[in-house]
């Protein structure tokens, strides 16, 4: 297994860090740490933007480079807009407050996309409650959608445009905005049905493709067909977090063992693509919490872990692999791998 110990930069903080999150781009990282702040940072400068004491479950920036002027987060009971900096108004400043209808929680996902000229901010719960809501002044508040999926999901998230989202209860299912229904449903190649307890559900950066960590394996499937494209072995178990990059060619997730590293799963750039091989971000002098990896305007992603040392670290995968191949033993069935015909 090959040992990454050179990380890129550092963003420390007073106390310990729970979550991070890239903008699209990578222009900023928001952080949220146990003193109740969140933090947005400039990524090439590190930079401290903003800092606001506030209460947050998930956070999201809008899907794009050109227009990322704010952040939303959302509490247990509203979703708050704050400002970037950006037609005379301060950091931090207050644009938009949203009262919900619906509890959020840990598990909800949020999605901020452009439909025609306005903003929507696309919100799913675990309770399996769908909201939309227009960011215009003349929206007031009140939700564009306001639906329930037909079952409750244990796990779930919406798609980069807006328009579906996947979750997972029974098995994993495909639910259409447009036609209110389930319009495709995810076979994994096992006889049992697919364990949803602490998975991670994630589409690709276009939509085409949907990516799962399970109990009982890992799975990637075209959205458009619902063809299973890939299988590996690599499942949720003991698993403190997971997460996908937004071509779903990286997997980085805690390592089980060591909870200060972070175990990075390289299905990419070629010639690496017909043999995986796992990285080792090792930099952390404490439990890593939350991870999260978005594309740089020049496309290679990036890695942010945030840790119980106080520091959120960046990690670049352009040496991801290196050149230097290392197979694992085959008794680390962590990192078996299958392929799907």
């Amino acid at each position: 297994m090959n040992v990454c110990k050179t990380n890129l930069a550092a963003f420390k903080h007073p106390t310990p860090v729970t979550k991070c999150v890239f903008s699209k781009g990578c222009k900023y990282l928001a952080t949220y740490a146990s003193d109740a702040v969140l933090r947005v940072f400039m990524v090439a400068s590190g930079y401290t933007i903003m800092e606001k004491q506030c209460e947050c479950h998930v956070m999201s920036f809008p899907a794009t480079t050109e227009q990322c002027h704010w952040i939303v987060v959302a509490g247990t009971n509203s979703i708050v807009r704050y400002g970037l900096g950006s037609c005379g108004r301060y950091e931090g400043t207050v644009l938009q407050e949203i009262k919900v209808d619906c509890g959020i929680d840990d598990r909800s996902s949020i999605v901020i996309c452009k439909k025609g000229k306005a903003w929507e901010i696309f919100l799913a719960t675990s309770h399996g409650k769908l909201r939309s809501y227009g960011t215009s002044p003349s929206s007031n508040g009140q939700p564009v959608l306001k639906k329930e999926l037909p079952r409750r999901p244990k796990v779930l998230t919406i798609s980069p445009d807006g328009n579906s989202l996947a979750f997972g209860s029974d098995k994993m299912y495909l639910w259409s905005h447009k036609s209110q229904k389930v319009v495709k449903v995810f076979e994994t190649d096992k006889k049992t049905s697919p364990k949803m307890d602490d998975a991670t559900l994630s589409f690709s950066r276009t939509g085409a493709k949907l990516g799962a960590i399970l109990v009982n394996g890992t799975y990637i499937w075209n959205t458009q067909t619902a063809k299973l494209l890939k299988v590996l072995a690599m499942t949720s178990v003991g698993v403190d977090f997971a997460t996908f990059s937004p071509e779903l060619d990286y997997i980085a997730c805690s390592d089980l063992k060591d909870r200060d590293q972070v175990l990075v799963f390289c299905m990419a750039p070629k010639p690496y693509d017909k043999h995986p091989e796992w990285e080792t971000l090792k930099g952390h002098s404490d439990s890593v919490k939350a991870c999260c990896i978005a594309n740089r305007e020049s496309g290679h992603p990036l890695i942010a872990t945030a840790s119980d040392d106080s520091t959120v670290q960046l990690w670049d995968t352009r040496n991801m692999p290196s050149q230097k191949v290392v197979k694992l033993p085959v008794s680390l069935t962590f990192s078996l791998l299958t392929w799907s015909t």
